[in-house]
């Protein structure tokens, strides 16, 4: 059996209780005495019965971290330019019948004046001349530091190489050399 068709959207409300107490009597008083909307009722109740478990039980509050994306993806946003907002607002004021021939015409215009417009004569400039600079001479008696070293290789390879060779050359004066033999034997004890 069918259901009424006047009833079946009240059944409907009623399955998701939806319906208000005076509206909810009458229906039940119909429903003992109709079998079609009685098993129309059923069945809306098992699909209103599925469809609650899939609705939240409670409204959840987004992270910290969905604010902290939130906010980063915002201020990486790149804004738009002047004239691309002044024309997204020409086209909202007005209907697009009235801004499209009045973007053609300015669009014209502009055409028109940059095809007739007098363009003035500008010359080349001349290219300069290039001046070779001298490289700086190291002084060949430079201290071992890495800047010193640096330097060299920026010159050459050539240069690093004579820089080391020297530096590598170089007789160093010896260290004192210190034995337990050189000291009194009361300093020893301590």
């Amino acid at each position: 059996m069918k259901p009424c068709p006047k009833n079946r959207e009240r059944i409907a409300w009623l399955a998701m209780d939806a319906l208000e107490i005076q509206q909810e009597r009458e229906l039940r008083v119909h429903l003992d005495s109709c079998a079609g909307c009685l098993r129309y009722l059923e069945q809306i109740s098992s699909v209103a019965g599925r469809l609650r478990p899939a609705e939240p039980e409670s409204e959840g509050q987004p992270s910290e971290a969905f604010h902290r994306n939130l906010m980063g993806a915002l201020s990486k946003a790149k804004p738009e330019s002047a004239g691309a907002n002044l024309l997204a607002q020409i086209w909202n004021i007005g209907n697009w019948r009235v801004a499209l021939p009045a973007v053609t015409a300015a669009a014209l215009v502009i055409a028109a004046w940059l095809v007739i417009a007098p363009r003035a004569y500008i010359p080349v400039p001349a290219p300069l001349p290039v001046r070779p600079v001298a490289a700086a001479v190291l002084k060949a008696d430079l201290e071992p530091t890495f800047s010193n070293y640096e330097m060299a290789a920026h010159q050459s390879l050539d240069k690093l190489d004579e820089l080391l060779t020297e530096q590598g050359n170089r007789n160093p004066e010896p260290s004192p050399t210190y034995t337990a033999a050189l000291y009194p034997r009361s300093n020893l004890a301590e």
